[in-house]
């Protein structure tokens, strides 16, 4: 018995071993073909090449500065996230790297003219070859040596389809076997289902029934996922303190402090200017595409809900066929008020560009909760009275919620998400949260509109 808990105690940092070892492996062989190429092609014309030393610490520059990206795109979460994701990641990675490697190039060598980026373009094209394969291979190796576990639901008065449903997509890690109701079942029942498996799903439940089951899970070294209460993503956060000889959790439920602000609106200002103007070709050959499609207005101006629960007027380019004030339905998946240009500038949030002019008038942010409309805050604040916490800081053009939700991801769930980011908030993730937006460009799914259904019952309940 004892073997059996301490193998399954080291489970999780075999997984972690694994990981490492493989992106390792990646890391090495992309930093030595960075080697190859910078060697015969690069260091050639420069004044001063450099000696053999002087390669290979560029070198292992190279492959520090690839492993950072990688951490921050998460392309070393292998079994977290799809392998599509992981390879997009890795490649995405890897242009950032070379990049930035290219443009440290030239600086030294400028004195002999213009350097050609063709060899690092192929360079980057062959290393796009070698991710793939590395993902696919990575995937092989990984669900053999960590084959998807049998779980266990456990639930309440929620149904638990729309969790299925999520963890249906993500077969890969565990296989949900049974589900079971807390409700009609006795506990003595659950506890012995619950040595049954390899791991255990606790729905949203009662905190106090919840709990029970999590120190038994505990107790028999079970996976456990969690789905967390509002009070959870509060606390999470905290900071450990010891005044006396009780460790307490100290939770600051403050705003951003003046100095963080400040930083916060000069990060602000300085990424909406440069936006602007990077995205000023888009910005007039889509205004001039929408104006051509319908003759319609080119810009979507409604009222939204910010900071502090004061309205602004968000800026968006148009993206469906102009109807009456009072027709306020959200978006479904084929909704055919959507016009040709507009699902095209959805589909790559092509619409969201003209929000760095409000970004830019301080109305938002570039990371923050997504501003909704003041209807919809009435809404869900009448279901969810917590709902309105995620107004403590300015609204945003991406955030958590865009990052890892969807379009049509339920408010309770997003709220989830912004909150994560309000009670951990630092410029180092708005970073990460910026660069993993650039990912969501290339998921479809993240996109999806609302059901017909939900699209109705919104309006109905506004």
């Amino acid at each position: 018995m004892a073997r059996k808990k301490l193998i399954k105690k080291e489970h999780v940092g075999a997984k972690n071993t694994a990981r490492f070892i493989l992106t390792v492996f990646l890391i090495v062989i992309l930093s030595y073909m960075f080697y190859g190429t910078w060697v015969h092609k690069y260091n050639v014309i420069l004044r001063f090449p450099y000696l053999g030393r002087g390669n290979v610490f560029l070198a292992i520059i190279y492959g520090i500065l690839l492993y950072v990206f990688l951490l921050t795109l998460g392309a070393d979460r292998l079994g977290n996230f799809k392998i599509s994701t992981i390879i997009f990641s890795c490649g995405l990675a890897t242009i950032f790297t070379n990049t930035i490697t290219y443009v440290a190039i030239i600086v030294p060598a400028i004195a002999r003219g213009f350097v050609n980026p063709d060899d690092m373009v192929y360079l980057t094209l062959w290393q796009f070859g070698v991710v793939f394969i590395w993902g696919i291979v990575s995937k092989f190796i990984y669900k053999k040596l960590f084959p998807p576990c049998d779980a266990l639901l456990i639930y309440g008065s929620y149904a638990p389809d729309r969790l299925l449903a999520k963890f249906g997509e993500r077969e890969d890690v565990c296989d949900i076997v049974k589900t079971v109701n807390y409700q009609t079942t006795s506990e003595n029942d659950i506890i012995d289902m619950i040595s049954k498996y390899d791991a255990i799903v606790i729905g949203d439940i009662p905190a106090e029934k919840r709990n029970d089951f999590l120190k038994v899970c505990y107790a028999s070294y079970k996976q456990t996922y969690l789905v967390p209460k509002i009070s959870d993503i509060i606390v999470m956060f905290s900071e450990q303190t010891y005044l006396f000889d009780s460790p307490l959790f100290f939770v600051r439920n403050s705003n951003l402090t003046p100095d963080v602000q400040i930083l916060k609106r000069l990060f602000d200002i300085l990424l909406s200017i440069v936006g602007l103007i990077i995205f000023s070709p888009l910005i007039i050959i889509f205004s001039i595409l929408i104006k051509l499609e319908d003759g319609g207005k080119i810009f979507f101006i409604q009222e939204r809900v910010k900071e502090g629960d004061d309205t602004f007027n968000i800026i968006k380019f148009r993206s469906m066929k102009e109807t009456k004030d009072d027709e306020v339905l959200p978006a479904t998946k084929d909704d055919d008020r959507i016009t040709k240009v507009g699902r095209f500038i959805r589909n790559w949030r092509i619409d969201e560009i003209p929000q760095l002019i409000n970004v830019l008038k301080g109305d938002m942010s570039i990371v923050g909760p997504r501003p909704e409309r003041k209807e919809h805050v009435e809404i869900y604040s009448r279901d969810i009275p917590e709902f309105k916490y995620r107004l403590r800081v300015k609204a945003g053009l991406t955030g958590l919620a865009q990052v890892y939700g969807k379009y049509n991801t339920t408010a309770y769930d997003k709220l989830k998400l912004d909150l994560i980011y309000i009670q951990n908030f630092s410029l180092v993730l708005d970073l990460k949260i910026i660069l993993r937006t650039i990912q969501i460009l290339f998921k479809k799914e993240s996109a999806e509109g609302f059901t017909e259904e939900d699209s109705k019952r919104i309006n109905e309940q506004a």
